[in-house]
């Protein structure tokens, strides 16, 4: 039987790997677009939200708002999203997506389908499901 030190290891290793290897996938598959993977993951949950303000868009992200901000810049600087001010409260905008980003967003969202495709590739079904629970697990676990 291994030790608790020995899973802990192995098992941040094989996050480590496994997040590293689907970054430069995406980023390699999305560069013809024109967006980053952040980018891309702005505006997929941009698409199937309507629209989010900057701290429910980080907290989905899992970054700091702060963070967020540069990529919400050259996001809306590229014409790709809206930021919409509060009247009541000028620090606080909802984060929408341009309508004239439509195909982009398509094309993203198929490009990260395709490659999680791959990924995924003679996985069964159930097992898909363990892991993506075990997953959800340590990062509450963390929390």
């Amino acid at each position: 039987m291994m030790d608790a030190a020995h899973w802990e290891t192995q098992i941040e290793q094989e996050v480590a790997r496994t997040a590293h290897a689907l970054h430069q996938a995406l980023s390699r598959d999305l560069s013809p677009l024109g967006v980053s993977c952040r980018q891309a993951q702005v505006l997929l949950l941009l698409r199937r939200y309507s629209e989010l303000s900057q701290r429910q868009l980080a907290r989905m992200l899992g970054i700091e708002p702060a963070t967020l901000s540069g990529i919400l810049d050259r996001m809306e600087r590229d014409g790709l999203i809206n930021r919409i001010r509060h009247e009541s409260d000028r620090r606080k905008s909802t984060i929408v997506v341009r309508s004239s980003c439509e195909r982009l967003c398509k094309a993203a969202s198929e490009c990260v389908a395709a490659l999680m495709n791959k990924a995924i590739a003679g996985i069964a079904p159930e097992e898909l499901n363990a892991l993506r629970k075990s997953l959800k697990s340590i990062t509450d676990n963390l929390q």
